[in-house]
């Protein structure tokens, strides 16, 4: 498996660190990694190489794309040399065309494409051109296979136009990061003794609307973060 996905200082590292400890559990598959390059020294547990595939745009704009392009002519190397079965995509790689033309590569090479859709794409996506959009779209549509979260998100592409068969993985929590907790540190935000709630998202459709509405059900107070 070829794993694409954003670097350290960017999105979705953490649901990259999840899904690698996952795959590095089935017997007979191996991953190899391939990221943004930022500052932070890039860690994949579970993977069995690492390697950049583009530069965060961070200096000369000049030297990002001379970088990158070298990266990508290592990336068609790795793919001809290494013939993955599968190429994933962790969300989309820097931006949709950018993604759709790794996804024609990966294609190209007779890798089967996967691409996890974290959300429902017109939300991700935002204010863009209409003709972003339709590429958003067709790159999901190349792929061989989605991942999501919800029944909702396969409906929504369903409506878009987008047939790709699709599996529904719950996202999952975070309670693994519990096992780097220092037990006798002082919490990052002042405390008055009561239940603390850690609540993450303020995104409509991450559940802020459930979230206030349950908070009016309980009986104890509670200090929210």
């Amino acid at each position: 498996v070829f794993y694409v996905t954003n670097g350290v200082q960017m999105w979705h590292y953490h649901y990259a660190q999840n899904f690698l400890r996952g795959l590095d559990s089935v017997a007979d598959v191996s991953v190899d990694v391939y990221y943004i390059e930022d500052d932070d020294e890039a860690e994949f547990q579970g993977s069995r190489t690492a390697s950049p595939l583009a530069t965060a745009i961070t200096g000369s704009r000049v030297l990002d794309v001379v970088a990158t392009l070298w990266y990508h002519l290592r990336f068609l190397l790795h793919l001809a040399v290494r013939r993955p079965d599968v190429v994933h995509f962790n969300t989309e790689f820097r931006n949709q065309y950018h993604t759709y033309g790794l996804t024609l590569l990966a294609k190209l090479a007779g890798a089967r494409v996967v691409r996890t859709v974290h959300e429902i794409t017109s939300e991700r996506l935002g204010d863009i051109s209409e003709y972003e959009r339709q590429i958003a779209y067709r790159n999901l549509r190349a792929a061989d296979h989605l991942i999501v979260h919800s029944d909702a998100v396969v409906e929504e592409l369903r409506d878009a136009g987008v047939k790709t068969s699709a599996t529904v993985l719950p996202h999952g929590n975070y309670l693994f990061f519990r096992e780097y907790l220092n037990p006798d540190a002082d919490p990052p935000l002042p405390t008055d003794g009561k239940p603390v709630v850690l609540f993450f998202g303020p995104k409509k459709h991450k559940g802020i609307k459930v979230f206030a509405d349950a908070l009016m059900e309980v009986e104890e107070s509670f200090t929210i973060w």
